[in-house]
């Protein structure tokens, strides 16, 4: 296949389209090829990145990083690359890093997604997306862990997307975070 020509590699990483928690991700030689389930349009490959394993889960709302954490993720040649321990040390990205990560939920919004989670890894001297979610899959995991920050950069993007966007398009929710907002009841104000 020419992605292990293009890649200069003996193995690529296969994810399938429904994998949560690693599962559904694994390395594969050429060999493997031919026997894969591989579900077109849906499932992907991807390089293997040769640095530091980690992941760092950013998510975001319209143009505010709400909160950035590193997950301990091991090698996905590690025998125990399957096993999830949830780590959660919160972290500060890097200004630069932020404002691209802003202009990138600017584009998300145009195309009607406000919600988005990223995940990135060690790529190329600095950090890279390796994926992007646009649905709820990251809130269920996250919020719990830091309720309030949560809640305050949630309120914060919603206030920056009524700003930026025709308010009566946006829908009730969004009214409602500005009556509170003036009433100085969003947690956000």
């Amino acid at each position: 296949m020419g992605l292990f020509d293009l890649w200069e590699t003996r193995h690529i990483l296969w994810k399938r389209d429904e994998s949560f928690s690693r599962k559904g991700v694994r390395p594969v030689t050429r060999a493997e090829l031919p026997g894969l389930d591989f579900e077109a349009g849906a499932d992907v490959f991807m390089p293997i990145l040769q640095t530091d394993p980690a992941t760092i889960k950013v998510d975001a709302f319209f143009d505010r990083v709400i909160a950035a954490r590193r997950f301990d993720t091991k090698s996905v040649f590690d025998p125990r690359f399957h096993q999830t321990v949830a780590t959660v040390e919160w972290l500060d990205l890097p200004a630069p890093l932020t404002e691209e990560l802003a202009a990138l939920g600017v584009v998300l919004a145009s195309y009607g997604c406000a919600y988005w989670s990223a995940d990135l890894m060690a790529w190329n001297g600095g950090l890279g997306i390796i994926e992007l979610n646009t649905c709820s899959v990251g809130r269920k995991l996250t919020w719990p862990f830091a309720e309030r920050l949560y809640l305050r950069g949630y309120c914060s993007g919603l206030k920056r997307l009524v700003g930026h966007s025709d308010p009566c398009c946006l829908g009730e929710a969004l009214e409602r975070v500005r009556r509170l907002d003036e009433e100085h009841r969003c947690p956000c104000s």
